[in-house]
């Protein structure tokens, strides 16, 4: 099997007060759809399998009918947090060719994406953002719900984000 399209987003873990970065690597390869997880806890695999199509579609978006594959690394983090939902969904979008993936790069994405689409906010926002910072990243994409609890000088350029939709439009550059 040969890989169409490949894409590589940024996220974050809190786990208890240190925040952890994480890497999102997608390709799309010909064969059976399906959507395959490495680096993500079984237990948690299909709620987040679910939450993400459900997402995709709602917000009117194609789902890739190839088979899709997800890694996360560093492997062996003991957790999985559903806020690492939004980079998975866009890494996913730009691995499908539905985003440009040099659009991803330099940037970390946090929130939890409802069924319908919403960006939702998330806990240890703050924690996540200092270890971006801490790590180079100079802008973090976040729930908009969040944008109160992190303040003015967060040393990152904050983006906030009410829905899946809004995040593709910024980085299609069809919405500023």
């Amino acid at each position: 099997m040969s890989a169409l399209t490949h894409a590589t987003a940024r996220s974050a873990l809190v786990i208890g007060t240190a925040g952890h970065l994480l890497d999102i690597e997608a390709e799309i390869v010909t064969g059976p759809a399906g959507l395959r997880f490495n680096g993500i806890p079984a237990s948690a695999i299909w709620p987040v399998r679910d939450r993400l199509r459900a997402a995709v579609l709602n917000s009117g978006m194609h789902w890739p009918d190839e088979r899709i594959r997800v890694s996360m690394r560093p492997e062996g983090l003991p957790v999985y947090s559903s806020s690492v939902d939004l980079a998975l969904g866009v890494v996913i979008l730009a691995a499908a060719g539905m985003v440009p993936p040099d659009r991803l790069g330099g940037r970390l994405f946090l929130g939890e994406l409802g069924l319908n689409g919403a960006v939702r906010p998330v806990a240890g926002v703050a924690v996540a953002v200092r270890a971006a910072v801490h790590a180079g990243i100079t802008e973090v994409v976040v729930p908009g719900a969040c944008m109160d609890a992190l303040g003015q000088d967060s040393g990152a350029a904050l983006l906030p984000a009410t829905g899946l939709t809004e995040v593709i439009d910024w980085l299609t550059g069809d919405a500023p």
